[in-house]
């Protein structure tokens, strides 16, 4: 193998601090559309698929967060804790509303609530399977 394919020039990279900045935001840009593109996921991040092996939809009223959970929209309310608490204590809408501003000064879309527990009941049999692993996961790490 020849030596004279190899560049012997290091490669120039613009260190100031606009040049830097500009590669972060390049950099969360690409991550961000990747994760809407469902071209990369962590490992935290549920796909939903429904029998027919496809990819649920989720509704516009529930989002991934920068770290990949899924919330309610304009909220830090968490899907799967929104679902278990539907699920346990039969919570609808406003209910789930008064709770999470009652317990955690959570302000949640009445609307967002009705659209995300109805996204919930039309694929409950594919979405009960990553709540019941999400509460499991939960109790384990308070038992420890």
């Amino acid at each position: 193998m020849s030596d004279s394919n190899v560049n012997k020039e290091p490669a120039r990279v613009d260190m100031s601090p606009e040049g830097i900045i500009n590669r972060l935001k390049k950099s969360a840009a690409l991550y961000r559309m990747s994760l809407k593109l469902g071209m990369f996921r962590p490992a935290n991040v549920p796909q939903f698929v429904d029998p027919d092996k496809r990819l649920l939809r989720l509704p516009d009223e529930l989002i991934r967060d920068e770290d990949g959970f899924l919330r309610v929209a304009g909220s830090r309310v968490g899907f799967f804790r929104l679902v278990s608490l539907h699920r346990s204590k039969g919570l609808d809408a406003v209910e789930l509303n008064k709770y999470f501003y009652e317990e955690y000064d959570r302000h949640v879309s009445v609307c967002y609530l009705m659209a995300v527990l109805k996204f919930y009941e039309e694929n409950k049999t594919v979405i009960d399977l990553y709540v019941d692993s999400y509460e499991d996961g939960k109790s384990e790490a308070h038992s420890r």
